[in-house]
This record gives C-alpha cells, sequence and structure tokens, in this order.
C-alpha cells in the first residue's frame, strides 16, 4: 500500500485488498506522521491476525510518499522454538540460504549466507524483495523469477557492496495440494566453484595423460607375432619384447619346458632390424657333443675324416645380419662354452682346422628351462658365460601362473586346426573349466597338442568333458567337486579366480581389470558368493 504524506491512499495492490486494507484505519496512518523521518517498522491486527507493517519513505522531487509491506508477525512459544532450530539446521549448511514465502518476504537467512555477502538477517528479514531491490540490495530478484515461474531457477548475481558474482538457484517449496509455500534460495560461491572446475579440469588432464600413456602401453602390446594371450603376465613379456628388439643385446630366455620361448625368439627377431635377414634356431641339447661344434661355427676342407670337401660354414656364419637361437643353452659342452664366450666378446668365429678369423654380425638370443645359477654353482656352466648371455633376461611364467590366457590359447589353437583339417569343432563350457582347472605341465605345448588330438579324434562337433583325454580327467574339477551340478561348480570355480587375483594383486580396481569386467559386476559377484577378502 501506499500513502501521500497527507495519509491519502494511493495504490493498494491485490495482497492488501485480500487482507482487508480499508480496515488499517486511521490510527495506523497517524503512527506514520508520528514517527521520525527513517524507515520503521510497527505491526496492526488485520482480520483477527497480527502483521508487521514494514513502513518506508519514498521521496520523489517535492512529494513524499509512505509504502506499507504487509507480513506475518514470526510465531511466539513454541513455534518459535521450531524456528529457532531450523535456523540452527540452515546455519550448519556449507551454502548460503535464503528464504522467502509467497508474497516475496524474506524469512531467513542463514549464517553463511551472511558471511557470503555481507548482508546481516536485520536487513533483510520482513522486508519484500522488491524493496530489497529497489535499496540495492541485489541487482536481480531470483524470488520473483521463481514465484513468476513457479520453477527451479538460476541465475548470476551481485550483492550490495560486493564485486563478488554469485551463482543462486531459487527452488519453489509447493504443499501437498501443489500451492507455494516458499521460495529457498540456494547461493555458491562462484571462486569454490571455480577452483572445482580447475581441479576437475586438473584432474581431466591427468587422465587425459593417463589414458595417452596407456594407449603407449596398449601399442606397446601388441602386434607381437604369435605370442598369444593378454594376462598381466602376458603383457608384460609383450613390452619386454617390444623394448628389446630395437636393440642388439644378447637376450637370455628362462621358462619352462613347452612355455613357449622360441616363440618369444621369433617375436623378438621379427620386430628388430634383422627381420628380413636369417633367424636360425639351434636346440643345444639334440647335437651331438662331438658335432656341436663344427655345426656352430663350421669347418675346413679334411678338418676331419668325412668332412666335405671345400669345407661349411657354421651356423653363426649361416646367420649373418640376423639372428641365432640358442635353444637349451645349458645343454651346451662345457669346453664349447669358452670358444662361445671368446665369439661374444670379440664377434669373430674359426672354422674347426683354419687358423684365421672370420667376423660375424649376428645377434645371439638364448634359451634354457634350467637353473644357470645353479649349474654355475656346479661347475657345469662357466658364470662369465652366463653373465654375457644374460645382458637381458626375459622370464616367461607357465601357463598354471597365467590361467587368463588359457582361453586365449585354446581358441587360437582350435582355430588352427579346424582350419587345417576342415572341420568345425567347438568346445563346451564344461571342457573349458576342466581346462582351467587343469596344471598343464607341458605348457602351451600340451595345449597345442591337447586341441589338435580332440579336432582330430572328435565323433560330433562338440567336445565334452567324457571326450578329453584320460589324464585331464582325472585332474579335472569334476573329479573333484563330487556330483556338484554344473552351476555350483561354476561358483567354485569363479571363487578361486577371484580370491587367487586377490592373492597376487591386492586392489579391487586391478583385480576387475586382471578379470575383464568391471569394477561393480566384480562387487555384485563377490557378495554374491559370500567371499570375505582379507
Amino acid at each position: 500500500m501506499i500513502f501521500d504524506q497527507h495519509g491519502e491512499l494511493l495504490h493498494c495492490n491485490q495482497t492488501a485488498k485480500d487482507q482487508s486494507c480499508n480496515q488499517i484505519g486511521s490510527k495506523s496512518i497517524s503512527l506514520i506522521r508520528d514517527t521520525p523521518d527513517d524507515d520503521f517498522y510497527s505491526s496492526c491486527l488485520l482480520n483477527g491476525t497480527q502483521h508487521d507493517l514494514a513502513i518506508n519513505k519514498l521521496h520523489f522531487d517535492d512529494i513524499t510518499l509512505f509504502m506499507i509491506s504487509i507480513g506475518p508477525t514470526y510465531a511466539k512459544g513454541n513455534e518459535a522454538q521450531t524456528v529457532d532450530e531450523l535456523q540452527k539446521i540452515i546455519d550448519s549448511v556449507h551454502d548460503g540460504i535464503y528464504i522467502s514465502d509467497n508474497r516475496g518476504f524474506t524469512l531467513q537467512i542463514n549464517k553463511r549466507y551472511s558471511e557470503m555477502t555481507g548482508i546481516n538477517g536485520h536487513e533483510v528479514i520482513g522486508r519484500h524483495i522488491s524493496e530489497l531491490i529497489y535499496r540495492g540490495y541485489f541487482d536481480s530478484s531470483i524470488t520473483v523469477k521463481v514465484l513468476e515461474k513457479r520453477q527451479t531457477v538460476s541465475i548470476l548475481q551481485r550483492t550490495k557492496d560486493s564485486n563478488q558474482m554469485w551463482l543462486v538457484t531459487g527452488n519453489p517449496i509447493f504443499n501437498q495440494n501443489g500451492c507455494l509455500l516458499k521460495v529457498l534460495n540456494t547461493v555458491y560461491d562462484m571462486t569454490e566453484l571455480n577452483q572445482v572446475k580447475e581441479s576437475l579440469r586438473a584432474q581431466e588432464i591427468a587422465n587425459n595423460t593417463q589414458r595417452a600413456e596407456l594407449e603407449v602401453l596398449r601399442s606397446q602390446v601388441v602386434n607381437v607375432p604369435d605370442l598369444i594371450g593378454n594376462s598381466r603376465l602376458t603383457n608384460n613379456i609383450k613390452i619386454q619384447i617390444k623394448k628389446v628388439s630395437n636393440f642388439d643385446s644378447t637376450v637370455l630366455i628362462l621358462g619352462e619346458t613347452g612355455s613357449g620361448k622360441n616363440v618369444v625368439a621369433r617375436a623378438i627377431h621379427k620386430l628388430s632390424p634383422r627381420s628380413s635377414n636369417p633367424f636360425i634356431e639351434v636346440n643345444c641339447g639334440s647335437l651331438p657333443e662331438q658335432l656341436i661344434e663344427s655345426e656352430l661355427f663350421g669347418y675346413s676342407s679334411g678338418a676331419f675324416t668325412g668332412a666335405v670337401r671345400g669345407g661349411k660354414p657354421g651356423l653363426l656364419e649361416v646367420a649373418h645380419n640376423g639372428t641365432i637361437f640358442l635353444d637349451e643353452i645349458g645343454e651346451m659342452p662345457y669346453q664349447l662354452q669358452v670358444k662361445l664366450l671368446t665369439f661374444l666378446q670379440d664377434r669373430k668365429i674359426r672354422r674347426v682346422g683354419e687358423t684365421t678369423s672370420r667376423e660375424v654380425n649376428v645377434r645371439v638370443i638364448a634359451a634354457t628351462n634350467k637353473d644357470l645359477k645353479q649349474l654355475v654353482t656346479e661347475k657345469k656352466f662357466r658364470e662369465d658365460l652366463y653373465y654375457r648371455l644374460s645382458v637381458v633376461p626375459i622370464q616367461i611364467p607357465p601357463v598354471r601362473e597365467r590361467k587368463e590366457d588359457i582361453y586365449a590359447l585354446t581358441d587360437h589353437f582350435l582355430v588352427k586346426y579346424n582350419q587345417k583339417y576342415n572341420r568345425s569343432v567347438t568346445l563346451s563350457k564344461a571342457v573349458y573349466l576342466v581346462f582351467e582347472n587343469y596344471q598343464w605341465p607341458g605348457n602351451v605345448r600340451e595345449i597345442q597338442h591337447v586341441v589338435e588330438q580332440l579336432v582330430v579324434l572328435a565323433d560330433s562337433d562338440t567336445i565334452n568333458p567324457q571326450d578329453l583325454p584320460v589324464n585331464l580327467r582325472s585332474e579335472s574339477l569334476f573329479k573333484k567337486t563330487g556330483s556338484k551340478n554344473l552351476n555350483e561348480i561354476i561358483k567354485n570355480v569363479e571363487s578361486e579366480i577371484i580370491k587367487e587375483a586377490w592373492r597376487q594383486l591386492g586392489d579391487i580396481n586391478m583385480v576387475a581389470e586382471q578379470l575383464g569386467i568391471h569394477r561393480t559386476t566384480l562387487v555384485r559377484k563377490i557378495n554374491k558368493l559370500g567371499l570375505i577378502l582379507k
């Protein structure tokens, strides 16, 4: 309601009409005349309800207008206690809180709002938002927008005596009948939001860097010829192969029989600058002791009885500019080890029966399934040769330590022999479980031979556990699980795999990555199986 300086009513809005503005009476107007020039608060009774009067003077040229804003008086007694509790609650909120009623009168603000904006409660509580905008407390009102649109609204707002911009979100609060009761404004410090934004940006940069590094690692483990498997151990070997292939360092490959030492040696050669030149493989354990020297180093004409006229180059010469792979190096005769050591030192060979040396440019890769350190202790292998060979050692773990590769190896050989023998044999899920449970003492070579045997001898296109060789069935999971059905067997296998991965890695994210499943899927499985990981 707006009165002139004589107390005449100039304007009465719809809200005032609803509250019977004509009943204010001359006494209320006389309060205006009797007060100083400053704005003040008073109260009156309208329709039996006590209301606050916010009385403000507005000066326009020679005319003085009095604007009276009517708002409900705050509750007393128990309701006042409830208001006090509510104030404590909103004071505990980290963001600024500004609460208005459904007509735009300010009801409450919290402590954080005062800290952020410098506006105290006594300055705004009980006042209408339009008055506060007029007096410069805000440059815009989100409350008005919420009252108009009756939905959540967000704006950037500048407050009194502050160069700071605030992000304000206004939320309408309705009762169960859909009537708008209050407007709750949440004020966010843009400084903190910007800090969070910068933090997220820094985290995104870090994540992108990690992804780039991961892509580099992935690029290092792809395209390694014939090395099948994607387990963490196998990928580590692939990375080593990629790194060492670009250099001529001597490599010593260690691993059990059938673990794929020759595959690793060939992969190193194929990825090296020597790939277009010969790769010569020599099994030191298969050559007779009296012939191994002439086979490696060659011989001259007439060097011994039965020697080819004109002599014969050794395998080291044949491998010139390429790679020679000395498999089962631990079987090399002790006397010949000295000659091999001399070649590794000066890269020259001397044929049997000759007195002159020949320079040979060849890379040496050696492999063994024996413990060379133990052979050195037993004086069966030269210590100086051991250190000369093991410049870059690569340890190939047995299949039983990288069971994740069994499926990939099995499928690889299944495709290979189906194509070779024009078959379409498949393996049942139960067979894969048997394969995973089996220890594979012959490693990759044994898997290859078993799969080839199954493809050749299969009476039908599907292989079941009863079709497996006796040695696999004797150690199969079915023998160990008795009369359990397939679902119980699968649960047991899953439990063992998860527990084993946890024992090795000890981190839920790494276990999930190792098993190739999402973290939440792994957690669900752990809960479903009732596992307790310690």
